[in-house]
């Protein structure tokens, strides 16, 4: 089953408002917050499956990085969740 944006965005979210220094996501939930950027296919955004030894660390993003450079809107919106949970302006 899928994770839906929502979910994610309030994951994400959580996180960032956390009081530990440090935040760190994996693109796959970033991206999983956008419909137009998600992967359609959940196993597809499985990084390591340790039953499969041919499956090891053999992800790859489906997004290139000059699509995503083009996305304004997704710079924006974490942007935007960056300076609302206050990591933003070198505060930490």
């Amino acid at each position: 089953q899928q994770c839906t944006p929502e979910v994610l965005d309030m994951v994400v979210k959580q996180h960032l408002w956390s009081p530990s220094c440090w935040a760190v996501f994996p693109i796959q939930d970033l991206l999983g917050m956008d419909d137009r950027l998600k992967c359609n296919n959940p196993r597809g955004d499985q990084i390591n499956w340790p039953p499969n030894p041919q499956h090891y660390w053999r992800w790859r993003c489906h997004v290139t990085m000059e699509d995503l450079v083009k996305r304004d809107d997704f710079a924006a919106n974490l942007k935007k969740l960056m300076q609302e949970s206050g990591r933003c302006g070198g505060k930490y």
